[in-house]
């Protein structure tokens, strides 16, 4: 009789958790070794292979005389109805390799965590966000094993999900694409055997203009802050004529003079690779940009002003052409304004930009995208020539 197999996690000169799983319970064949950063988890896992070893062997207690009964009376059937060639000794030995595959099958979570520990270092902020709140998503899926979660599974999934959440179909497939990228890892890993998103069709994207500013709405805003509000001139001018991301925890909002360099006319996006993208960039600034900073070329420190968002709030919802002392529900509101049109800076830049030079490389470069799919989806042919040339000629007022 064998010895039972004992699962106790040892602790190595690292301070990491070993756990090691012997080849009848490994997606290899092979006995390997999985890793955990604490106790609980490791000894979690050890009783999850126990449990699985033991729910195994109960099964086979149980199929065992229904399956010699069936020998005796039921042996044709699995010839005729469900095909086995062999007969019930075909369908024992198929039904064996099923529960063998299940058995040595991991738990979605050690592909999550597999990939988290190889790619979180190269992770900037942003992505970050969108990962944790990827694994709220499959929480409930993680103890699931891989063997079980197949194709037909994640596109139901992803659908339903999409559903529930209301995705679009961009943020679909962006998931779709994650969900991939983990699988892959676990493939190039041998913790599973293939990836079953590849048999997940994604979803086509319509191309559709976003909101952007237009020239006249473009010079208002800038004639009234220039006017009302001077010191939020640098944040609408960057923002409108360079593109950089208006996220006040992001591009803008880290942005000192220090990265305008008005000798050679760039801006210096992502210095410390603290971005969306975990980039830098090189955008360059435009003569009527150039022009629009000006006032501002021996300050130092950040770009933003002391009490922002109340001063941009006043600007755009149209404090300033109200009747003095008017309550905010009597504004006007001065262009768009909210959470909708969060971008629409960054869109009438790139929108311009490309009705300018018709390059899909400078836009891409300058914008810091990591591929040409926005470009193709919002940016291409989206405005004319004519007004790319009366945005690009929006100078400040004359002295």
């Amino acid at each position: 009789m064998s010895r039972p197999i004992k699962f106790v996690p040892t602790k190595n000169s690292r301070g990491v958790w070993v756990l090691s799983i012997p080849a009848t319970l490994s997606s290899t064949g092979k006995r390997r070794r999985e890793f955990y950063q604490k106790k609980e988890a490791a000894e979690a896992r050890a009783r999850e292979l126990k449990n699985m070893m033991e729910a195994g062997a109960r099964v086979a207690r149980v199929a065992g005389p229904e399956l010699i009964r069936a020998a005796v009376n039921y042996d044709e059937l699995f010839r005729e109805i469900y095909s086995f060639a062999g007969g019930l000794e075909e369908a024992c030995e198929h039904l064996m390799k099923l529960l063998d595959e299940k058995t040595r099958s991991v738990p979605f979570r050690q592909l999550l965590i597999s990939h988290e520990r190889s790619r979180l270092a190269n992770w900037g902020k942003q992505y970050l966000t969108t990962w944790n709140t990827f694994r709220k998503h499959v929480k409930d899926l993680e103890s699931k094993p891989v063997i079980s979660l197949g194709a037909e599974f994640w596109r139901e999934w992803l659908e339903a999900t999409a559903d529930r959440e209301g995705w679009g179909d961009r943020t679909f497939n962006d998931y779709a694409s994650l969900l991939s990228s983990v699988w892959k890892h676990g493939v190039a890993q041998e913790l599973c055997e293939k990836n079953p998103i590849e048999g997940v069709v994604r979803r086509k994207i319509r191309r559709m203009e976003k909101a952007v500013y237009t020239v006249e709405q473009v010079k208002t805003l800038l004639n009234t802050a220039w006017t009302h509000d001077r010191d939020l001139i640098p944040f609408f001018a960057i923002t409108i004529f360079a593109g950089v991301r208006p996220d006040l925890n992001g591009e803008i909002g880290l942005l000192v003079w220090e990265d305008v360099n008005f000798e050679e006319n760039w801006i210096r996006v992502g210095a410390n690779f603290d971005n969306k993208t975990n980039t830098k960039r090189f955008v360059p600034m435009e003569p009527n940009l150039v022009a629009w900073l000006s006032p501002w070329k021996k300050v130092q420190g950040k770009v933003l002003p002391t009490n922002f968002v109340k001063r941009r709030r006043y600007l755009t919802r149209g404090k300033y052409q109200a009747e003095a002392e008017s309550p905010e529900s009597k504004w006007k509101e001065l262009v768009p304004y909210g959470l909708k049109v969060r971008d629409i800076t960054r869109h009438t830049y790139g929108s311009f930009l490309e009705a300018k030079c018709r390059d899909r490389n400078i836009v891409k470069e300058n914008m810091g995208h990591t591929d040409f799919e926005t470009y193709e989806q919002h940016y291409r042919n989206a405005r004319t020539p004519k007004e790319a040339e009366a945005f690009w000629s929006i100078y400040p007022p004359e002295k």
